[in-house]
């Protein structure tokens, strides 16, 4: 049930809002009901000229006979009048009071939920990450975050609508019920005429557009990442091809969806006329004409406010049955997994790490990257990996991070299971990889990664030891001149050497260079290679593990691995 999925993504708090939102609707109903009945007095005055019907309602009598002792024709209107503006005037002012708390309450949900959308993001197991889409988990963010804010408001709505409807109805019933069950009995039939000629299924064509949304943000990222390939290659006409295929099939659901909803509410003023009309057309067969035209006038006047609300809950019943695929989600991954780790085993220093025995292959595949590994690392060790291409350097700096779980085996540091103490070990360990990734930022923000704790003069030094001192000389803004989001006002061996500061900032005990030099030329190479000596020389304890396939850097090694064949050897 859609209700019990949106009760699911709501805290306790907003579980009390929703119902004192719903609660309000209700009163909001009731207001709206007011402002009907005080219609009938004023059409009964205007209708026999006189207020002699007044003495037959004890309230009213009360009211303005007993009470403010107004008996005149004249004064009684005018009274009743005033009474309409001023009931109308306190709607006015609630229905803003009730719209400000309904939005407010929809947008906090709405942030919270994108908010907790990206926090599941960031937490998530790496492994899932790895075979994750970028354009799914960007879809689902921000364009189904928004749908569910859309079926949020329309359920609010939905309610109020529904009770004011039920409150119009039963005061129709209460009427004269013999005219009310013969137009809903009227009502009902054409609308289900109508429906049983319109087939479009909303729910599917949510799913054709969830389905069809998603492929367009997965193409145009795909054409924005590889700009320049589909520029050399002149390949814009294959991705425009897929695009404009996914479009259309999105904009056409869209279509098909916005034209059974804007067919409704000419249905349902065809109706409402169509009864009035039958009405109308009664008063040549009844002889109390009088009195049919009070009914026609209480009609007319129930009709003013159930068109548009039945009017409204239409359009917000179909928003609810189009968005509905939204929610259509394993609503357990939106628990936010924190990742565990056993305050008794803090690290402070890490004196080795053991691998003991591991193996390792990729989920669903039967064949293993590598197997029965045995690998000691000892603090202060330089330890090197080479092998071809595809032989696991990567996943076996993943496995030594703690990001993967080997298949069988355990990783430890200092005896410790390392998938007890990641965040404590993580806070000691920098990497520096082939990919590296700035943010559109400045060069300050880029090498600190937010770290607040480091101070201008650390990040003078280090530049310094990167040979980035003339890059830094070249910038009018210096620490703060801005890089942007694709590099593009940097070189290679720049954002290597960046990204390479960055990891010394830390001051890791651990630092792991996976392809790190693989963009720099020889001399900055050398020049990398130099500062990691000098580090080392004032910090000996620092453990260094160098993936890489060139020769100039494992030769400060002082154990170098090579992987063949699912096994590690020493060389």
């Amino acid at each position: 049930m859609i209700l019990n999925k949106i009760l699911f993504l709501f805290s306790k708090n907003q579980k009390i809002n929703f119902f004192i939102i719903i609660i309000l609707g209700i009163f909001f109903s009731i207001l709206e009901l007011f402002s009907i009945a005080i219609f009938l007095p004023l059409i009964n005055l205007i209708q026999s000229g006189s207020v002699e019907f007044m003495s037959e309602s004890k309230i009213f009598k009360m009211i303005f006979f007993d009470y403010l002792s107004i008996t005149d024709y004249k004064n009684v209107t005018i009274s009743i009048s005033i009474i309409i503006i001023l009931i109308y005037l306190i709607k006015l002012t609630y229905h803003r009071f009730f719209n400000r708390f309904r939005l407010k309450f929809v947008n906090n949900f709405t942030e919270n939920l994108i908010n907790n959308f990206f926090t599941k993001f960031q937490t998530q197991s790496y492994i899932n990450y790895k075979y994750s889409s970028s354009s799914s988990v960007i879809h689902k963010i921000f364009t189904e975050s928004n749908q569910i804010r859309n079926i949020l408001d329309s359920v609010i709505l939905a309610f109020t609508e529904s009770f004011t409807i039920t409150l119009l109805l039963v005061t129709s019933l209460m009427y004269d019920y013999v005219i009310t069950l013969i137009a809903l009995l009227f009502f009902s039939t054409v609308y289900i005429i109508w429906q049983f000629f319109s087939k479009t299924d909303l729910n599917s064509l949510g799913i054709i557009r969830k389905s069809q949304e998603k492929q367009r943000f997965k193409i145009f990222q795909i054409s924005y990442s590889s700009f320049r390939e589909v520029l050399i290659y002149n390949q814009h006409k294959f991705f425009r091809k897929i695009f404009e295929d996914h479009n259309y099939k999105a904009t056409n659901t869209l279509y098909k969806y916005a034209f059974k909803r804007d067919n409704v509410k000419p249905l349902i003023e065809f109706i409402t006329i169509s009864s009035i009309s039958f009405l109308i057309i009664a008063l040549f067969f009844i002889e109390d004409y009088d009195s049919i035209m009070i009914r026609l006038a209480f009609f007319a006047t129930i009709a003013y406010k159930l068109m548009p609300s039945i009017n409204k809950f239409s359009g917000l019943f179909q928003t609810i049955k189009f968005n509905k695929v939204s929610l259509d989600f394993n609503l357990e991954s939106f628990h936010i997994e924190k990742i565990k780790s056993n305050k008794k085993d803090k690290l402070k220093v890490i004196n080795e790490i053991n691998v003991n025995n591991i193996s390792y292959k990729y989920p669903g595949r039967d064949n293993f990257i590598f197997k029965n590994v045995n690998i000691r690392i000892k603090k202060g060790d330089i330890i090197g990996i080479k092998g071809e291409s595809g032989s696991g350097k990567s996943t076996f700096i993943d496995l030594i991070l703690g990001l993967l779980q080997p298949s069988s085996g355990d990783i430890y540091i200092n005896n410790l299971d390392i998938q007890h103490i990641k965040n404590n070990y993580w806070s000691k360990v920098s990497t520096v990889s082939q990919q590296i990734n700035l943010i559109h930022g400045t060069l300050k923000e880029n090498l600190t990664f937010g770290d607040l704790s480091i101070n201008d003069q650390d990040i003078y030094d280090i530049i310094k030891k990167v040979n980035l001192s003339q890059m830094l000389s070249n910038f009018k803004n210096g620490l703060n001149e801005v890089i942007y989001e694709n590099s593009s006002n940097i070189s290679g061996g720049q954002k290597q050497r960046i990204a390479i500061a960055r990891a010394l900032l830390r001051n890791p005990q651990l630092l792991i260079l996976d392809e790190a030099t693989s963009s720099l030329d020889e001399s900055n190479e050398i020049q990398f290679i130099n500062v990691i000596k000098e580090i080392k020389l004032k910090n000996p304890s620092l453990t260094v593990l160098i993936v890489s396939h060139t020769k100039a850097i494992l030769e400060i090694a002082d154990f170098v691995y090579n992987i063949e064949k699912s096994n590690f050897k020493l060389t």
